[in-house]
């Protein structure tokens, strides 16, 4: 799974999972309400606060190399703006220089960073309202940066119409098997979403899995069909522009729910 960046060396859930209960515990101890990984509109962010203000917070926590920081971050900002969120922050493990120039913080400073974005230095519980989920629809997609308004803007938004959280084989990285992994999520999913630009093999791959498995899929591609290869080019497949992900959103949500009733 070459696409994922990292390979032997990608970082074990186990350390982020470490991570998210230390940031549990600082929350708690600075007596911050939180809701840890909600199922809303599609997507489960580590934690959710929110300010007297009204203002919400989102907290992502990242075990990433430091030249992986611009990612974690920029991914936050994603679930902040899918979530309409005030605030994405970026919690890592220690310090790391780099960290600090793309804007992720030590959770050592957690406190302060939280205390910092409300005037009267007081939290409330979020008031948000979370869905029960139907299960996971995973998407099978690219992993390049210029898709991941695909994910956030379309492939959530259909998700969460149908009650469902949209999840990528990356987010969060695991170790060990890939492949495993990512056939694991596929199982366990209700549908897939696969986006077929520019014919990734690992896209499909996984595609196919899905299809052995007779999982419900729904294609989509934003580069010339002409291009994919031929037995590819026989699946049904909506076909959006780059840059235009809030025009697909309609038509993918519908493809979902209709993909979710055929029997």
């Amino acid at each position: 799974m070459n696409d994922l960046g990292q390979d032997v060396q990608m970082p074990t859930r186990t350390k982020e999972a470490q991570l998210v209960h230390r940031v549990a515990l600082t929350l708690e101890e600075a007596e911050i309400p939180f809701v840890q990984e909600p199922l809303y509109r599609g997507l489960r962010p580590d934690f959710l606060v929110e300010t007297e203000e009204g203002r919400k917070v989102i907290i992502e926590c990242k075990i990433y190399r430091p030249d992986r920081i611009r990612e974690a971050v920029r991914q936050a900002k994603f679930y902040a703006m899918a979530l309409e969120a005030d605030r994405a922050i970026v919690v890592t493990e220690g310090q790391h220089r780099t960290a600090n120039l793309h804007g992720a913080i030590p959770i050592g400073k957690l406190k302060e960073v939280l205390r910092s974005l409300s005037k009267r230095t007081a939290f409330r519980t979020p008031k948000v309202k979370t869905t029960k989920s139907r299960g996971i629809v995973f998407c099978a997609m690219p992993f390049a940066k210029k898709y991941l308004d695909v994910y956030f803007f379309a492939m959530r938004y259909a998700a969460s119409k149908v009650g469902a959280e949209a999840r990528r084989a990356d987010m969060p990285l695991v170790s060990g098997d890939v492949v495993k992994h990512v056939k694991t999520l596929i199982r366990d999913s209700i549908a897939v979403i696969a986006d077929l630009s520019e014919s990734r093999p690992d896209v499909l791959y996984e595609v196919g899995y899905a299809h052995a498995l007779i999982r419900p899929t729904v294609h989509i591609c934003s580069t010339p069909f002409a291009r994919l290869p031929f037995t590819v080019k026989t699946w049904a497949a909506i076909p959006y522009s780059k840059g235009e992900v809030y025009a697909l959103r309609k038509t993918l949500t519908q493809a979902l729910r209709n993909a979710l009733v055929t029997p």
